[in-house]
């Protein structure tokens, strides 16, 4: 922070902007090192991804101008019926581990990648096995890509959006979501989209289902909108 101090002071004619791509409310350790530092007066404002956190921390809401689409990568060889990929965090890990257990009991093709240091264990006595591997994120949309479905888990406490929502609009893939907001969402459609409450609440036919997805995507979630959209906050400043 001190260099960031240092340069505004240099330079007057310079703004700082923070960006937020994940939700303070979900506590992850990435986030909780930089919390205290986004009060700090060097930010011209801080951008979130998260509505619900601009409404209660005072930032200010960039929409939905989040993801960019990786159509240089190719599908992974390891097709799916339902995909998760995600770290073992923010007390969802027993609920993963249930949705795997019972959808491969009823023939769901699962390809779940839950990441933890736990490496060679279970989790929480399901027979989903914790994994140390990182994967790199092309490595993620090529198994999406080979996927009918994606799971979106949220964390705990957290209310907007995860990247699998983005996934699955942009790649055409039906989405499996706990996220009670889902049909508030742009590109919201109930024969793509999901939403369950408990395991019991969970089609399998559904999710083993083949059949052409198209949401009619034409680019509104490229980041090149959110430079427009600060430009427009430059604007209204002077």
């Amino acid at each position: 922070m001190n260099y960031l101090e240092k340069l505004k002071q240099k330079y007057e004619n310079v703004f700082l902007y923070a960006l937020l791509t994940d939700s303070l409310e979900a506590n992850s350790p990435h986030l909780n090192y930089v919390r205290d530092k986004l009060s700090s007066n060097v930010w011209a404002k801080v951008l979130t991804y998260d509505k619900y956190d601009a409404k209660k921390y005072g930032f200010t809401w960039f929409g939905y101008t989040y993801y960019s689409s990786f159509d240089f990568v190719s599908p992974s060889q390891q097709t799916s019926d339902l995909y998760f990929v995600g770290y073992d965090k923010g007390n969802r890990a027993s609920l993963i581990g249930k949705i795997f257990d019972t959808l491969e009991s009823q023939g769901v093709d699962c390809n779940f990648k839950m990441v933890s240091n736990h490496a060679d264990t279970f989790v929480n006595g399901s027979q989903l096995a914790y994994t140390r591997k990182k994967q790199t994120y092309p490595e993620v949309v090529a198994d999406v890509k080979s996927s009918k479905c994606i799971l979106e888990v949220l964390q705990e406490h957290q209310q907007a959006q995860s990247i699998r929502y983005f996934e699955a609009i942009v790649y055409n893939k039906k989405l499996l979501t706990n996220n009670v907001h889902i049909k508030e969402l742009p590109y919201y459609d109930p024969r793509y989209m999901y939403y369950f409450q408990s395991v019991d609440d969970i089609d399998p036919c559904w999710i083993k289902s083949d059949y052409t997805v198209d949401y009619k995507y034409h680019g509104e979630f490229s980041p090149v909108h959110l430079v427009d959209f600060i430009k427009q906050l430059e604007k209204e400043k002077v």
